[in-house]
């Protein structure tokens, strides 16, 4: 779920960078990298677009190094890409994920979008949701199970009481016989 959030939000990010990859304005395409980063949290670990001829065009990250399975895998799988299909690879560190960007006229490959998220970060934001949906169903499970006991009580043990401590009584000898068992539940027709 989390892969198809990302994707997501890459998509929505893809459509914000189009005019500033068109008119030339890498400081723009930082801003939104730098905005998808404040969002996403530690788990954007570097973004870069690259141009046509898959240079850097802009980047997000804190070290150039981090560019370099990007580039790898841009040429790599340059074909796919140029076929307008995004490309995913998961790793045990990372996801990266090659999101092509296209012109809407002639539908020519403009750019690509090359992002990497750790694994760790991501696995790290899962076990806190994991743990704060369990902060919340602990209590509420534990107030669901003392309201049905305390139905219970009223509904079922109370009359099974009443019900018992008058079979007492005339176990013993002392009840009255008249006396009619009380009952202000409901009646069951038939």
């Amino acid at each position: 779920t989390e892969l198809t959030n990302n994707t997501v939000i890459v998509g929505f990010v893809v459509q914000r960078i189009v005019p500033a990859i068109k008119f030339r304005k890498p400081e723009k395409v930082v801003e939104e990298l730098t905005a998808l980063a404040a969002q996403k949290g530690d788990s954007l670990r570097f973004a870069a677009v690259f141009d046509a001829q898959a240079a850097v065009f802009a980047q997000f990250g804190p070290d150039e190094d981090a560019a370099t399975p990007l580039k790898i895998l841009l040429q790599a799988r340059q074909k796919t890409l140029s076929q307008g299909e995004n490309v995913i690879e998961t790793g045990a560190d990372a996801i990266r994920m090659l999101v092509p960007i296209r012109n809407d006229k002639d539908n020519a490959l403009l750019a690509t979008l090359a992002v990497e998220w750790s694994m760790a970060a991501m696995q790290e934001q899962i076990h806190s949701l994991v743990l704060n949906m369990i902060a919340v169903a602990v209590p509420m499970v534990a107030l669901i199970i003392a309201s049905l006991m305390l139905c219970m009580r009223f509904l079922v043990v109370k009359p099974i009481n009443r019900i018992s401590a008058l079979a007492h009584e005339l176990a013993a000898g002392e009840g009255d016989l008249r006396r009619r068992i009380v009952h202000h539940g409901h009646r069951p027709r038939g």
